[in-house]
């Protein structure tokens, strides 16, 4: 017997951001199966280094957040992955 899960969240962050200032991610898991791990990583888009990282654990129907802390001089053009 198989049994597949339809997981479903929002997450809702700004597009820009400034150096020394958190990221601030909204998380909304709506349906899963138990609590969900969230890995958010802000990645330079030019050298592919990883300019910060953070995690969190969250569960269905509440709103959350992650907190991505933001280095001093990222002066660069960078990309989000969740």
């Amino acid at each position: 017997m198989f049994c597949f899960v339809n997981s479903s969240y929002v997450v809702v962050t700004p597009t820009s951001f400034r150096p020394g200032v958190p990221l601030n991610i909204s998380v909304n898991i709506l349906k899963d199966v138990g609590d969900v791990a969230v890995t958010a990583t802000l990645v330079n888009s030019g050298t592919k280094d990883d300019v910060a990282m953070t995690k969190g654990m969250f569960a269905e129907g509440e709103w959350n957040a992650l907190f991505l802390p933001i280095a001093g001089l990222c002066l660069c053009k960078a990309n989000l992955s969740l």
